[in-house]
């Protein structure tokens, strides 16, 4: 039986988070999940003051929860200015040391200065940020795009309850694919928004099992890491390696590199349950050729690209490749790709060129 959300709303002083309460009951159905089996899990309560990045929050940011193979996993969401009136949105957020759905706040931001229409969501991935447990189900030989994308089915359909916009960032393209080549996908995305996805050669061709099979065991021991795995772990949370790291890949200059972006990664790779998806991401356990699905999205999903002016992925093999090439390669490979755009930046456009951003994302949603 579906389940309809009564919503209500407080705040308790000027500038607060909003509280918000949902109460269930089993009335209504919505249309748009036909077939998908709804069960409802949430827990909502107000965020944490904290949540913030250069001391900046969205305004009304609250917090959900829902369970996923048996675990807990958080979310975020901010209102839309007039969220019947246009699709919602769902923020897929990049993975790599410390990186969760925070990753987000700036294009929150951003978008709420636009007076965005769309509901927005920000989900913690399994293995990150509140979502901690993951442990790579079939080993080296998971798809990790493929379970993250078995995750986000079952949070639209159980949490937003309608199609939406999914936006990825960065390699997590491979899960935007992965979600809207799936069954019943026009019943959970409305479109999809690639922003700096991967490398040509990461979506195109299999990565040798072999070698994806010797990383991993050198990254790990059964039931946990290797000594080796933890030792990489703790240097690439280190402020050294990761400012290093930041100027050379994702952000356009050294200069774009706060101390904020720094701090924020450092506290949240400390916990070490939130290593393994990190590990499992460097084992390669993503990188599959998607090329064929790719080609086949329905076309009732339009797809937008967006690249950085200065965009070179960070594998060696693509290194003299820019944004003009792998944008020709995303284009041809998908027809229903319905526009591929450039801005200003690198690797990280939400977080660097947040409004910006928001302006395109905005336009694409309107186009829908």
């Amino acid at each position: 039986m579906a389940l309809k959300r009564h919503v209500s709303t407080s705040t308790t002083a000027p500038g607060a988070p909003v509280a918000t309460v949902v109460r269930h009951s089993a009335h209504g159905r919505l249309p748009s999940l036909r077939g998908v089996h709804r069960r409802r899990l949430s827990t909502w309560a107000t965020v944490a003051d904290d949540v913030d990045v250069d001391g900046q929050q969205p305004k009304g940011l609250v917090e959900g929860s829902y369970l996923h193979q048996g675990e807990r996993c958080p979310y975020w969401k901010i209102p839309g200015a007039r969220p019947s009136s246009s699709p919602p949105v769902v923020l897929v957020h990049p993975v790599g040391v410390g990186l969760a759905k925070w990753f987000w706040i700036p294009l929150m931001i951003a978008l709420q200065t636009k007076s965005f229409d769309s509901d927005v969501y920000a989900p913690d991935l399994l293995g990150t940020g509140g979502c901690s447990a993951y442990k790579a189900y079939q080993g080296s030989s998971s798809d990790l795009a493929g379970e993250w994308a078995d995750q986000l089915r079952s949070f639209i359909a159980n949490e937003v309850q309608e199609p939406a916009v999914v936006v990825t960032q960065g390699a997590l393209g491979t899960v935007g694919i992965e979600l809207a080549a799936g069954s019943n996908n026009t019943n959970l995305v409305k479109g999809l928004v690639m922003s700096t996805p991967p490398s040509w050669e990461a979506v195109s061709s299999e990565f040798n099992p072999l070698v994806r099979g010797a990383i991993w065991n050198l990254l790990t021991w059964p039931g946990g890491h290797s000594p080796f795995g933890k030792a990489f772990y703790q240097y690439a949370s280190t402020e050294k390696f990761l400012r290093q790291f930041s100027s050379k890949n994702l952000f356009s200059s050294a200069e774009k590199v706060t101390d904020a972006w720094i701090t924020k990664i450092i506290s949240e790779a400390r916990p070490a349950d939130r290593r393994f998806a990190i590990i499992a991401f460097l084992s390669g356990l993503w990188r599959r050729d998607r090329v064929k699905k790719m080609g086949h999205l329905p076309k009732s999903i339009p797809v937008l690209g967006v690249f950085g002016d200065q965009s070179r992925t960070i594998a060696a093999i693509d290194e003299q490749r820019g944004a003009e090439d792998l944008r020709e390669r995303y284009a041809n490979a998908m027809p229903s790709m319905v526009k591929a755009t450039i801005l200003p930046g690198k690797n990280v456009l939400p977080y660097e060129r947040p409004t910006e951003f928001a302006s395109v994302l905005q336009e694409f949603i309107s186009s829908l």
